[in-house]
């Protein structure tokens, strides 16, 4: 898949806070320049978040450049933009207005997140071991490249956008030509699911946009003219991280929102310590999916106007069949290295490290002396890097 967050700046003022930011220690600073190792990067944002030079950028697509391309046009909205409008009436006028923007249907989908969370809460009663449910990309690739030993606790659901892109494909498949359908995003994980700009060739979403990207295009054209809009009360309900608190059934459920927050929950989960827990939903955005980028109300307002969403709501779910919702699990390992390369790997790591200082001050523009380690043993800087080395080999 092609890069979703880009360096941009000709020159870095090493303020070193994205390297310090980044959960996985994708972000490293060679020769003043910012460099993001693809295969580590979550797509999270923190980075960029913590970027004051603006020197970071998600890729984005150009809505006008594309529209021409299809005889009919499709754009889901996502579920957690509901926690953006004070009331329902702001939402219809807003989902109007991005009809206007050249779609022939505007389509949200809480029906469907509604019935997913809902099978997430079956599926543990059916189990005694712990059970990981989350729909967001992010943590998925998280758990998938940090903690694989959690992956088969993972619920195998696909994701609620994916499962709307599918049901509108096979309900247009014989009415139409070509079907180009949008996914309006709250945060940057979620934009990767598209085929353009992203490259995911498995999705069935041809072109993913944020909603701050476009939303001045959008109160621009908003005007009193309203959408018609049935909402899912267990859908509006469950792109908010407490909601997962109010699960009715005999397994605990513990919702965790934050990236550092679930960190540390996985770590215990590791090693056995939430075990007794049936299921643990978690959100890379504070908050739940109300807490994203791209949001422009904070998560704190947003979680008051999902409340109000609920009056207008309904408890309409999807009809799914298994087929609609359940895939398989990606390889967590693809590039196929034996448990004997890891170990050797390890130990060069591990005899490399112990010549450094590990004050992990980031002075050598990486995030921690380990990480400057494993630069070292794959080839890609030498121990020059580390200043205060250089210091104290100067002194001698």
């Amino acid at each position: 898949m092609k890069p979703t967050i880009c360096y941009t700046l000709p020159s870095c003022k090493n303020c070193l806070k994205c390297i310090r930011a980044c959960p996985t220690e994708a972000i490293t600073l060679k020769n003043n320049e910012i460099k993001i190792d693809q295969k580590k990067c979550i797509d999270c944002d923190m980075c960029i978040e913590s970027c004051d030079s603006r020197g970071l950028k998600i890729t984005n697509e150009h809505l006008t450049e594309t529209l021409s391309q299809y005889d009919y046009r499709v754009i889901l909205v996502s579920t957690s933009i509901f926690s953006d409008f004070k009331n329902f009436g702001e939402a219809k006028k807003m989902f109007k207005a991005i009809e206007r923007l050249g779609f022939d249907e505007v389509v949200q989908y809480s029906d469907i997140e509604g019935a997913l969370y809902m099978e997430s809460m079956h599926q543990i009663e059916n189990e005694n071991s712990l059970k990981i449910s989350s729909f967001c990309p992010t943590i998925n690739r998280l758990i998938k490249q940090n903690y694989p030993t959690l992956v088969d606790n993972l619920l195998p659901f696909n994701y609620p956008v994916e499962v709307a892109a599918k049901k509108v494909r096979d309900r247009l498949l014989d009415h139409y030509g070509k079907v180009g359908i949008y996914s309006l995003c709250e945060c940057v994980g979620k934009m990767t699911l598209a085929k353009h700009p992203y490259d995911n060739e498995d999705s069935f979403i041809d072109h993913a946009m944020s909603v701050s990207h476009i939303f001045p295009k959008i109160n621009r054209l908003k005007n009193e003219d309203e959408a018609d809009l049935r909402i899912s009360q267990e859908g509006i309900q469950s792109v908010v991280s407490d909601f997962y608190h109010f699960a009715q059934g005999t397994r605990p459920v513990v919702s965790i929102s934050g990236i550092d927050n679930v960190k540390k929950v996985l770590e215990l989960a590791e090693f056995g310590h939430m075990d007794e827990i049936g299921l643990l939903g978690l959100f890379a955005c504070y908050k739940g999916c109300i807490g994203g980028y791209f949001l422009w109300s904070n998560p704190f307002i947003g979680r008051l106007n999902i409340d109000q969403m609920v009056g207008h709501s309904t408890h309409q779910l999807a009809l799914l069949d298994n087929d609609d919702y359940f895939k398989e699990h990606e390889l967590i390992d693809e590039e196929h290295i034996s448990m004997k390369e890891k170990m050797q790997r390890f130990k060069k790591i591990s005899e490399v490290l112990s010549t450094l200082p590990q004050f992990d001050c980031g002075a050598c523009g990486f995030p921690n002396c380990r990480a400057l380690a494993e630069q070292i043993v794959d080839n890609e800087a030498d121990d020059s890097y580390c200043r205060v080395k250089r210091r104290d080999d100067h002194a001698d």
